[in-house]
């Protein structure tokens, strides 16, 4: 991928490609490099005045810190230090995740397993899309330690339990949409130990133990002592803590039982059960339920219906049909594989295991698609042991044997179900096609802006991570469903007819205006309100109080607020 990027002119260095998190998250580390607190997440450019606090988890930050600072100490620039940050880290990731499917592969399915584990793996991790060079969001090192999970689950001792309970907290603790993946993970492993006793013991006891060490020592190095007793349910705080030591710690105890009858192993996991769910339900019922279920509903239509990644499989299959066989592809083949194993009697403890994260998976992306991330890269290893039989059994048969091969081969690799996705939507006339203009989100377009005096600028939230890193400016918007206030103000100016949107501008400090005319949000925030101040501006509307001030044909328009 990053020889691929460099031969194409690596344009990920000079342009985001709509990649807010990637572009936010190099804002956050020129901010920790510059000074600003360990555990100060605020981000002061961005919303109104005073900023937000961002839900991100420093354990991402680290790393690519360190990077960025070993490139600039060896080259003496920081560009150049975030340039091999930008390339160096997704290729670390890619490279620990591929080494996990294919260790993975190997445990479950033996060396016959290992060249399609290779092929299907890594064809999957690359189609998600999460290691490309540029991407430094939080996605591909939760995938990373969601495989570590996996692999320690199939390796079935202690030590791998340890090090698959602290990669299971480390997931949680970057980020809580990994949380259904961590507790499928924790239920797998109680199910093995309910189920098969003694020979479960040992990975039961290190996945406990690990996960309760880690999220101490994530709680303790990210979250200041000011806030321990609060309560965050979209980041890590007391809350994902505090029922982390409680599952961990119990899982260990609960392990005292492995050679007791089954009746005797149920009823404490079941008391640990109860005892985790009481914990959440009492001390935490803000955490349960829709984490979006207070969001304004003007925000919530106009702005978080359209992010793609929190579209459920429904809304994919009325509005983007393609994208369905691209992510359900592989993990429901998966399913189906190991569903025609288990009838057969067939299945093994690994092929079980990873069929029920598998199963997790794909119901987390029936509800949003971004579960397939994870899913994806599962069912890879699962099918690597289907391939591998296949082609054990076709080596002595005929035609037909090598026609099963070869349809297991392209059924199983995810860029096959990506091109039919491809071919369908090559063939729905009415599909829409409002692609993002690449140029607003080149560094280029953000040239004359960067050259006015730092204020407040106004533009769809798409747009906001870019005016942070490539101007000086506070940008009031941005796709971060934290900058409430910030959100509402901007989206408010933009749908509303120019005299009532003027008001609003003099309320927030607003003296700029940035409009990418056909850009996706765009076009739809002018559908929406086709009398507001951005349809009318996108559209080559004069307004009175506004004044052009960037030059004519530029991809991203600026206009002046008037005294």
């Amino acid at each position: 991928m990053a020889t691929a990027s460099l031969a194409a002119g690596a344009d990920f260095l000079h342009s985001s490609n709509g990649d807010n998190d990637s572009l936010l998250r190099i804002v956050q580390v020129r901010d920790l490099i510059a000074g600003q607190g360990w555990f100060d997440l605020t981000q002061y450019r961005m919303g109104l005045d005073g900023g937000f606090v961002m839900h991100w988890s420093r354990i991402v930050d680290a790393p690519i810190v360190a990077i960025v600072i070993a490139g600039t100490w060896l080259s003496g620039s920081q560009a150049i230090g975030e340039a091999v940050a930008l390339i160096l880290w997704p290729i670390l990731l890619f490279a620990s995740a591929l080494f996990l499917v294919l260790r993975s592969a190997r445990l479950a399915h033996g060396e016959a397993a290992m060249l399609p584990a290779l092929v299907t793996g890594g064809t999957a991790l690359y189609a998600v899309g999460v290691f490309s060079p540029g991407i430094i969001d939080h996605h591909n090192f939760q995938l990373v330690q969601t495989l570590a999970m996996a692999w320690g689950i199939i390796a079935r001792t202690p030590a791998s339990g340890l090090i698959a309970g602290g990669a299971a907290a480390a997931s949680l603790a970057i980020g809580a949409e990994t949380m259904p993946y961590v507790a499928l993970g924790g239920a797998v492993v109680a199910v093995l130990l309910l189920l098969r006793g003694r020979s479960e013991a040992g990975l039961a006891a290190g996945f406990g133990a690990g996960f309760s060490a880690a999220a101490l020592a994530a709680f303790v190095a990210t979250v200041p002592a000011s806030h321990w007793f609060s309560v965050a349910c979209d980041s890590y705080s007391v809350a994902q803590f505090a029922i982390a030591i409680v599952a961990g710690a119990g899982l260990v105890a609960v392990t005292r039982t492995a050679d007791r009858p089954v009746a005797t192993r149920a009823a404490a996991l079941a008391t640990l059960g109860g005892a985790v769910g009481a914990l959440l339900l009492i001390a935490f019922p803000q955490c349960v339920g829709d984490p979006f279920a207070e969001m304004d509903p003007l925000l919530r239509s106009h702005w978080l219906d359209m992010v793609t990644e929190a579209q459920s499989v429904v809304t994919l299959v009325v509005h983007e049909p393609d994208s369905v066989l691209f992510w359900f592809g592989t993990p429901v083949l998966a399913l189906a594989v190991a569903a025609h194993l288990a009838l057969r009697g067939k299945l093994s403890r690994g092929d079980a295991a990873l069929a029920a994260l598998i199963a997790g998976a794909v119901a987390v992306a029936s509800w949003q698609v971004r579960g397939g991330i994870i899913s994806v890269p599962l069912a890879a290893i699962l099918l690597s042991g289907w391939i591998a039989r296949i082609r054990s059994s076709a080596t002595a048969g005929g035609a037909q044997q090598a026609l099963t091969l070869s349809l297991a081969w392209l059924l199983s690799n995810t860029l096959v179900w990506g091109l039919a996705g491809d071919a369908i939507k090559a063939g729905d006339t009415a599909a829409k096609t409002t692609g993002v203009p690449s140029a607003c989100y080149d560094e280029a377009s953000y040239e004359a802006l960067a050259r006015l005096e730092p204020t407040t600028v106004a533009a769809i939230s798409n747009l906001g991570a870019s005016i942070l890193k490539y101007t000086p400016h506070r940008a009031l918007a941005g796709p971060y469903h934290r900058n409430v206030a910030g959100n509402l103000a901007n989206l408010n100016i933009l749908i509303s007819a120019p005299d009532e949107a003027r008001r609003r501008i003099a309320d927030v400090g607003v003296t700029i205006l940035a409009v990418c005319p056909g850009d996706g949000e765009t076009t739809f925030l002018s559908e929406k309100a086709p009398d507001g101040l951005l349809a009318r501006l996108s559209a080559g509307a004069d307004v009175p109080w506004l004044q052009q001030v960037s030059p004519e044909g530029e991809a991203l328009q600026l206009y002046g607020v008037r005294p």
